[in-house]
């Protein structure tokens, strides 16, 4: 299928897709429900357009929140995760110009986290972001393509 057809709605104010279509994408579903944490740093190093500093910061608190984890129960665990990644739902809704509000970012974040975060992937995906390649390369992508593109026909030789 072609991208065109995935996402009828990239570049509009509107979700391509809704927050219960986790089976609407097999391997993201999986990337998701399985290594949420790899999900998360895509998105996330997308949505800061790869700003080492972000990556770095991202980075650390990923590590402070492992080393919690081997000690914390299991519902601390969900509350830290989702105290930090409810903040890219906000992102992702503010960069695109879509309804919302980050308490409500938050409560879905906290009920839903893995059907969110899938939502945020397919999104992305759907407004023509390979998450697997990164920030950079989804820009050596772009700007690839656009060297590529033949230069605009000129009209026939006139007298």
């Amino acid at each position: 299928m072609a991208a065109e057809d995935k996402n009828p709605m990239a570049g509009q104010n509107q979700w391509s897709t809704g927050l219960f279509g986790c089976f609407s994408h097999f391997k993201v579903c999986c990337l998701t429900s399985w290594c949420p944490c790899i999900a998360f740093g895509r998105i996330s190093e997308i949505l800061d357009e790869g700003n080492i500093k972000l990556k770095k910061l991202t980075q650390y608190q990923l590590i402070i929140f492992i080393e919690r984890c081997a000690v914390l129960s299991a519902s601390n665990c969900v509350w830290m995760c989702f105290c930090f990644s409810y903040t890219y739902l906000t992102k992702l809704r503010e960069r695109y110009s879509m309804e919302g509000d980050p308490c409500e970012d938050c409560m879905i974040h906290f009920l839903c986290e893995g059907c969110v975060l899938c939502q945020e992937y397919r999104e992305l995906q759907n407004r023509r972001f390979d998450l697997s390649l990164g920030w950079d390369g989804n820009m050596a992508r772009q700007n690839a393509s656009v060297a590529m593109m033949p230069p605009p026909a000129m009209g026939g030789m006139s007298k």
